[in-house]
């Protein structure tokens, strides 16, 4: 595989991946809105989706498969179980047609019914081959990006790569009646028209997807999806990747299908907010009420730019934490996290330990929220990495304990500035914490900062082990040496350092290398 150019390899595999999804599409298609005469519903309840994670180990360490997807709890049952359809669909063919390349199962011996545990399963059934076979790295993400009163729609976006990378994404609406999958939604030759008679647009889709069956072609667009706002519409020539912009339905209305535009004149508000997120823990009020708490990952947003197109999607920077009431009928918020429902991560540069991943964290055991502490007084504008403000659950509300280390941390790691640096060779894991941090605004506490460069501590585990056991080897005293770009730290006659560049923990004694292993880092700053 690595004997071929690399460049003519991923676009070779990206149009090969493009097929496979539009062929899972098709598939899709006919299980969800061709079997018979659609059931319509006159529920006008909303679509909730909690998001669920997986990352997989993949050949070698620089290996590995993500998937992050938007899954549905609540909502219209028809609409539920076409998006049930599309989500086993489309996972299947990820994991058999792209991480693996190879026929393991056939399609009824994967699909699921349990929403609950859907991205489990085929973690399940597919984690072994992947971790003995994938040699690249890739991740899928598929995700609600716009929901109203009358239809809802999803994005897939893939992203792979080795020595070069790539990356496409796909768009599919659905009529909340009845939840059938929108494939009318605008034709190739009207996209043409539309851009034709709108002379006064700039645009920079490549021509040969526009024009690829000519301009009178009645095929339907393939890339495009319906929004709150207006058409999502997408090149996927964009280099080696794609980009998005937005037709504002007030231009594009016009030469939209008939079943587009009456979806588009009855979508009503805008019900987007019931993403519930990323589940990261429960408890019971006194009331007897379940309270979920859920984090939302960053979202992509429209940025401010109308047009020209592509519009390229911005990140939001604050992850944000979510607290609900669930009832068997709704999800409602819950303000019981100092009198809000939702708390925002308040940086964009928050990064942690947390085994699961995730900005926010709770411990079940103790009823105790991690809220991540960007900076205090004494930091400035330095980012308080791995730093969290406990709030226990007293029966009704969560209440300010005070500031510690994560609960993942052994205890008596958990007093310290911020994370530093987190990597794991073949026998070790590696922690490093800076202890004493000083605001670099202030020629006093700059000076200080030059003068105090030993203040790193350092943690080891051997064979991997769980932070929250006893480390097997803390050195504290450590210093940054800026010339080598590394961390030094000295016990016993032995010195240990960290590269940071070449990712190599090196031991010496007398001298004289005595051990060294390559450092895959988790997180450095």
């Amino acid at each position: 595989m690595y004997m071929r150019n690399l460049n003519e390899y991923f676009m070779k595999e990206s149009k090969i991946f493009s097929l496979l999804l539009l062929v899972g599409l098709t598939l899709t298609i006919a299980v969800a809105g061709c079997g018979g005469q659609k059931k319509e519903s006159n529920d006008t309840q909303p679509l909730v989706v909690e998001r669920q994670y997986a990352k997989l180990a993949g050949a070698s360490e620089w290996d590995n498969a993500e998937f992050a997807v938007d899954v549905p709890v609540k909502g219209p049952q028809p609409l539920l179980d076409s998006i049930k359809s599309f989500l086993n669909k489309e996972l299947f063919h990820a994991f058999q047609e792209y991480a693996i390349d190879t026929v393991l199962y056939k399609a009824e011996e994967v699909y699921t019914d349990d929403m609950t545990h859907l991205l489990d399963s085929y973690v399940d059934k597919y984690a072994d081959r992947i971790k003995k076979d994938l040699c690249w790295f890739f991740n899928i993400n598929m995700f609600v990006i716009a929901q109203t009163e009358s239809f809802v729609t999803y994005g897939l976006e893939c992203y792979h790569g080795s020595g070069s990378t790539g990356s496409e994404f796909l768009c599919y609406s659905f009529d909340k009646k009845d939840g059938h999958r929108i494939e009318n939604i605008i034709k190739r030759k009207d996209v043409m028209r539309f851009f034709q008679d709108s002379s006064d647009v700039e645009y920079s889709f490549s021509q040969s997807q526009i024009e690829a069956d000519g301009i009178e072609c009645d095929c339907d667009f393939p890339d495009v999806g319906l929004t709150e706002e207006g058409l999502l519409i997408i090149d996927q020539d964009y280099g080696n990747h794609y980009a998005v912009g937005l037709l504002k339905y007030k231009e594009v209305l016009p030469y939209l299908s008939k079943e587009a535009c009456k979806l588009v004149k009855n979508m009503g508000k805008s019900t987007f907010d019931c993403f519930v997120g990323d589940r990261i823990g429960f408890v019971k009020a006194s009331d007897g009420r379940t309270i979920v708490l859920t984090e939302t990952p960053n979202r992509l947003t429209w940025s401010a730019n109308e047009l020209p197109i592509p519009n390229i999607w911005e990140s939001d920077p604050n992850t944000k934490l979510h607290a609900f009431y669930v009832t068997k009928d709704k999800y409602e918020p819950a303000n019981v996290i100092n009198g809000k429902s939702v708390i925002e991560s308040n940086g964009d540069e928050i990064l942690c330990s947390n085994p699961k991943n995730s900005v926010f964290a709770f411990d079940a055991s103790n009823n105790n929220l991690y809220i991540p502490l960007p900076e205090n007084v004494m930091m400035g504008v330095h980012n308080c990495n791995d730093r969290y403000n406990v709030w226990h659950f007293d029966g009704k509300e969560f209440v300010l304990k005070g500031e510690d280390g994560g609960f993942w941390l052994h205890p008596s790691l958990r007093k310290f500035g911020r994370l530093r640096y987190l990597g794991e060779s073949e026998d070790f894991l590696v922690r490093i914490d800076e202890m004493r941090i000083y605001d670099d605004r202030y020629d006093e506490q700059s000076e200080a900062s030059k003068t105090d460069n030993c203040r790193y501590r350092y943690a080891a585990w051997k064979n991997n082990k769980d932070m929250l056991a006893v480390p097997d080897l803390v050195i504290e005293n450590g210093c940054w040496d800026e010339t080598g770009n590394c961390y030094v730290f000295e016990n016993n006659g032995y010195r240990y350092v960290i590269f940071c560049e070449s990712g190599q923990l090196e031991v010496f004694h007398n001298g004289k290398s005595i051990f060294s292993q390559c450092m895959i880092y988790r997180f450095i700053n």
